[in-house]
């Protein structure tokens, strides 16, 4: 695991997500997959770290992609996805979310799907 708590991150967010039954794919996708579906994209970090505990700021870009026709589908994943991560929750190692927040949201119509872009930042912390 690492120093700075990427990866707990990433791996609880990851499971925040499927434990409400959402499609969620953390990779490349795989040859068979279904929609509506969160794919976790970019992530950058800041250091906030004071002299007696360590913190980060770490920004998690999500896209939710559904092949409805309507926005429907995909406001309600918005939703589902926004819930799952402002609610407490764990991380491995020591680390722990201090904050959570949303601090973007976008959807866009692309030719043949519906297109959510959230990013959210959380502060984490250990120590």
């Amino acid at each position: 695991m690492s120093d700075i708590g990427t990866e707990e991150l990433q791996i609880a967010i990851y499971n925040q997500l499927k434990a409400q039954g959402l499609n969620v794919y953390s990779t490349v996708l795989p040859k068979e997959y279904s929609f509506p579906m969160v794919k976790m994209e970019e992530e950058y970090l800041t250091d906030q770290s004071t002299k007696n505990k360590i913190h980060w700021e770490i920004y998690h870009v999500l896209h939710i992609f559904s092949l409805s026709k309507s926005k429907e589908e995909i406001n309600e994943y918005n939703q589902k996805v926004i819930q799952a991560l402002r609610e407490p929750f764990e991380l491995m190692n020591g680390f722990y979310v201090s904050k959570s927040r949303l601090d973007y949201l976008q959807t866009l119509r692309e030719e043949d799907a519906f297109h959510g872009v959230l990013r959210f930042t959380f502060t984490i912390s250990k120590g």
